[in-house]
């Protein structure tokens, strides 16, 4: 890679570490929100719909922006709203301020994977599976770090010092993005893009939706997006109930650290950085998942890492202690490191003029439509049933695997 290139990487994987680090920093922080402010964890994975849906709904017009005016200048510009969002969560104290801060953060953070994956896909062509999985790679740091530092911050300081924390961070990648578009103007490929009215790019835009792998993409996206936030909301608490052995055993050694806290349960902490060494899986399933995407048949791969997902899914709602951090492990695996290779899906799919828009329609659907199980989710946490929960989220596999085998790409033999 030369510098500009390198300059690409590093601003975009940053940006993507601060997305998922204010995402998944959120549900991390369920209990310690729920006991602080008196409300249900319910309610406060409730409350947190909006977050997602402005994070895949806001993702077209993000990727519009980005394809007229250049990926760095909409980071910087999504940057500064995630900042001032998550500024707000930090002094909210009651369910109207939360749902306003999380709407702002949320259509900030909208703003980096149609940027970000658009940019990398436009500028790395031989080996762009790779550029996807560092990109990935990133993101999947900020998944892992967010429930550690979430868990920690809430319990040594306060849950309210970590979206300080996430404001400062996205402040600062907003200032980046900012310069580097002043210096290097919207980004390598972007400058030599061709010109097209506002009409002819709609138009354009639409056009690929006639085609039957895009269409069938969009379902299983969308399939996998609301396994995806199903998990994430509920393992914190999943992993509180049925964590035993491996909760009280980290439980012990926070109190046994003898630091002045924030009063907090030395469970709440436990929880969420358990939800943490279950997303580690992730990392690895990504890095394997990149080199794989550049060597193999696409869909095939793709289909391959969610059919071992489903009996983990199945797993997860029936075991407990260690053995239900195993087998999550093993989950997120393929759960998080299928990114690469959908996101070279998706990539090869569409048109280079177009690509940030439709990395943006893939986010509507992946994380904006798939958002609305937050409310069935929290239902079923009420209720404490996560068998039937896992079991309808295995089930969703099952039609995924199925959808993706008849796609035309599934039959090509490269």
């Amino acid at each position: 890679m030369d510098k500009q290139q390198k300059s690409l990487v590093r601003n975009c994987g940053l940006t993507h570490f601060v997305c998922h680090f204010l995402e998944i920093g959120y549900p991390a922080l369920t209990l310690f929100i729920a006991v602080d402010l008196g409300m249900a964890p319910a309610t406060v994975i409730a409350l947190g719909l909006p977050l997602y849906l402005c994070l895949g709904f806001f993702a077209v017009p993000w990727g519009i922006i980005s394809d007229r005016k250049g990926a760095f200048f909409a980071l910087g510009a999504g940057g500064l709203l995630t900042a001032a969002g998550a500024l707000l969560m930090a002094i909210s104290s009651n369910e109207t301020l939360i749902l306003i801060s999380l709407i702002i953060s949320g259509i900030g953070i909208a703003v980096y994977h149609p940027a970000g994956m658009a940019a990398i896909s436009r500028n790395f062509k031989e080996q762009r599976g790779r550029a996807l999985a560092t990109h990935g790679i990133w993101g999947g740091v900020g998944i892992l770090i967010a429930p550690i530092a979430s868990g920690s911050i809430a319990y040594f300081l306060h849950w309210r010092a970590f979206f300080v924390v996430a404001s400062i961070l996205s402040g600062l990648t907003a200032a980046w993005s900012f310069y580097l578009y002043r210096e290097n103007g919207p980004s390598l490929a972007e400058s030599n893009k061709p010109s097209q009215t506002i009409g002819s790019f709609f138009s354009s835009l639409l056009k690929i939706f006639k085609f039957r792998d895009f269409a069938i993409l969009v379902v299983t996206m969308t399939l996998g997006g609301m396994v995806y936030r199903s998990n994430t909301v509920a393992i914190p608490v999943l992993f509180r109930e049925n964590g035993q052995g491996p909760l009280e055993f980290l439980a012990s050694l926070i109190e046994n650290f003898g630091i002045q806290t924030s009063g907090a349960s030395p469970l709440e902490a436990s929880s969420s950085m358990l939800m943490a060494l279950a997303l580690l899986g992730g990392l690895l399933g990504q890095r394997i998942g990149g080199e794989l995407a550049d060597r193999y048949n696409l869909a095939k791969v793709y289909f391959c890492y969610f059919l071992f997902g489903i009996p983990c899914l199945f797993l997860m709602g029936q075991l407990s202690g260690s053995l239900l951090m195993i087998v999550s492990l093993l989950y997120f695996f393929v759960g998080l490191g299928m990114q690469p290779i959908e996101n070279s899906l998706v990539a090869k799919l569409s048109p280079e003029e177009l690509i940030s828009s439709i990395y943006g329609i893939k986010f509507t659907f992946a994380f904006g439509v798939a958002a609305l199980v937050v409310y069935p989710v929290s239902a079923y946490i009420k209720t404490g049933s996560f068998s039937s929960l896992y079991m309808g989220l295995a089930a969703l596999l099952v039609f995924h695997i199925f959808l993706v085998s008849r796609m035309n790409a599934f039959r090509e033999t490269s």
